[in-house]
């Protein structure tokens, strides 16, 4: 597991576990490029201002709003785009409503239906493989897909071009419809 250090001009990250990420294996988020903080999330998340989403263990998020407090970072609770759009792949059964009002949700924030499907399509096999494994009913979000393609039990995507190329799209479905600020 990589550890979290608090200093006085940011936060440290060691042994961070995807290797597109500004901050591996190791570096230091200085506070002014924190966009948001939010340690309701699960895992709970740093939002950078490049849109840049890093994640913290739980063990981690009462130091989060004391940081935020000490800081004058803002706390920003949302909904992870890629925990709707991973919901089929969840070891659970979803009712047509359910499935409908989560169609809703990702239309509002301005993914069609046609792309949802894609979307969808392009990581079918990977995290079916991986909630196999897993077995997760409640919720698969942004850290399980990043853990699927580049995670330590994964040798998929070796070349690094191809690694940055996911995460950033991955960020750019994360945060769609959701305010950095």
């Amino acid at each position: 597991m990589y550890h979290i250090h608090f200093t006085d001009q940011g936060v440290e990250f060691r042994d961070y576990p995807f290797p597109p990420a500004s901050v591996y294996p190791r570096g230091i988020v200085p506070y002014t490029e924190i966009a948001n903080l939010d340690p309701a999330s699960n895992p709970p998340e740093i939002r950078l201002n490049s849109g840049e989403i890093l994640f913290l263990s739980a063990f981690y998020k009462d130091d989060l709003l004391q940081i935020s407090e000490r800081q004058g970072l803002a706390i920003t609770e949302r909904e992870d785009n890629w925990s709707l759009l991973l919901e089929p792949f969840l070891d659970t059964e979803l009712d047509a409503e359910w499935q409908k009002s989560t169609i809703q949700s990702l239309t509002s924030r301005g993914f069609s239906l046609e792309e949802i499907n894609e979307i969808r399509h392009k990581v079918d096999s990977k995290m079916t493989r991986y909630n196999f494994i897993h077995m997760e009913w409640h919720n698969l979000g942004l850290y399980d897909l990043l853990d699927a393609y580049m995670g330590q039990q994964c040798f998929i995507i070796r070349h690094l071009k191809s690694r940055r190329n996911l995460y950033w799209y991955a960020m750019d479905i994360s945060n769609r419809g959701n305010k950095i600020d």
